[in-house]
């Protein structure tokens, strides 16, 4: 196939999505044409045939030939230096805002072209943290208690109050479209609780107060093959840290990760039950990500799910479809062989 590989973007996990097609580049097989598409953290499109996996992994990919990205709503194609280029699928390799919202596969079903991946409407629920904790618990999934606060009541003396009604210290807030724990903190007290509001707010205006919830931290991974659904392994975080932040996901070394999850196999079936049957309630397509609590007393809590999970040499999602026996080119052979069934 010809596959437009779309990394970067206007998003906070910028660094995290050219990790992923650094990761993917050389791990497609030899029957499949990349075309390398970069988006700068402007908006930019630009494509760019001269990236290689180390030179995108360094953010170096805009030092070689590129070609400016347009669009042609007629054609279901892209065009640059003069060319048409109907690709057979485009693999948007893009986390966070601007990507895994469904806005930019909003914009390749106006273009009719496929895409591997989940469609608009599950990645924009799926960013939601508080849309998708809402379906999550209107299905019978146990979710973290918390509420929602926006940024136009930070200065309404009530918010506290609000928030210390509800939940008790420690807590974490986060924001509520966002990915990669940017944003994201715990508080200790009222007196760091307005500010790390702020923060939270900064990403989207909406930021989430949760309970703590003491526990192991697992994941799950989909993948779709022919309509049926692959995963039945859950693995586990120690994140060696307050919490399972940016800096412990890619930055520190310290994390330590458990395949199988280290949950008794009862709470591995309730995570394996949930993660599947919010899947097919979100109407993911090709892979998901979903990632649960379990507490110390085995309860399963849901957390969130990524659409499009990392790709990285220190990513849950490609380590958990090893551990089924599927190396990435496999993987990627699936997920391709979905985007254009």
């Amino acid at each position: 196939m010809k596959v437009i590989l779309l990394f970067g973007g206007k998003s906070e996990e910028y660094e995290i999505s050219l990790r992923s097609a650094a990761a993917i580049l050389p791990a497609l097989r030899s029957g499949h044409t990349p075309f390398p598409v970069g988006i700068t953290r402007e908006g930019k499109w630009y494509a760019c045939p001269e990236a290689s996996a180390e030179t995108i992994r360094e953010d170096r990919w805009q030092e070689g030939k590129l070609f400016p990205v347009t669009f042609d709503p007629n054609g279901s194609s892209f065009l640059f230096d003069g060319n048409r280029v109907f690709a057979d699928c485009v693999f948007p390799l893009l986390h966070g805002t601007n990507g895994e919202d469904g806005r930019v596969q909003g914009l390749l079903d106006i273009l009719g072209i496929p895409y591997v991946g989940c469609g608009t409407r599950t990645g924009a629920l799926g960013m939601d943290k508080s849309a998708v904790k809402t379906l999550a618990a209107s299905a019978g999934v146990p979710v973290a208690r918390g509420l929602e606060v926006r940024a136009g009541e930070l200065c309404d003396p009530r918010t506290v109050a609000r928030v210390e009604e509800l939940l008790a210290y420690p807590l974490f807030v986060k924001p509520v479209l966002s990915g990669s724990s940017r944003g994201s903190g715990r508080v200790g007290n009222r007196e760091e609780l307005i500010p790390a509001l702020r923060a939270a707010c900064a990403f989207g205006g909406r930021a989430i107060c949760e309970e703590l919830i003491r526990g192991a931290e697992v994941e799950y991974a989909l993948l779709e093959r022919d309509g049926q659904l692959i995963g039945n392994t859950v693995g586990e975080i120690d994140p060696d840290a307050v919490f399972y932040d940016y800096d412990a996901k890619y930055k520190s070394h310290s994390s330590r990760i458990f395949i199988p999850a280290r949950v008794g196999s009862r709470a591995m079936a309730k995570v394996r039950e949930y993660g599947r049957r919010l899947f097919h309630l979100l109407g993911c397509r090709g892979l998901s990500r979903l990632d649960f609590f379990v507490r110390e007393n085995g309860e399963v809590v849901f957390n969130e799910i990524n659409t499009m999970p990392g790709f990285t040499d220190i990513s849950m999602y490609p380590m958990l479809m090893h551990f089924e026996g599927l190396s990435l080119p496999e993987v990627l052979d699936v997920l391709l062989k979905d985007a254009i069934s």
